[in-house]
């Protein structure tokens, strides 16, 4: 992440299990029971995930889609307005 001429890392848990199968070719995503938090951030930042999208890869691995945004902190980074929004994509 990189706010104000800062960077700083955000971790996320994936915790879980999930079940597909293949059909009519493809590998699909037939049910879930995963969870996703933030297990370490900056205490002076911000975090906050929006919302998380699951979907089978070709590879049969679940593809874990994470919308989230962050803010540094005023006193921590130089000021650039606002909140920034992004998204990170992990296989698992």
């Amino acid at each position: 992440m990189s706010q104000g001429g800062c960077w700083a890392s955000v971790t996320f848990r994936i915790s879980g299990t999930y079940t597909y199968a293949y059909i009519s070719g493809t590998y699909t995503l037939l049910s879930h029971n995963l969870s996703v938090t933030i297990s370490s951030a900056p205490s002076d930042w911000t975090v906050a995930i929006d919302n998380v999208e699951y979907e089978m890869s070709d590879v049969q691995t679940c593809i874990v889609k994470i919308r989230y945004h962050y803010k540094a902190s005023y006193f921590d980074c130089a000021f650039t307005g606002g909140y920034q929004y992004t998204m990170k994509t992990v296989g698992v």
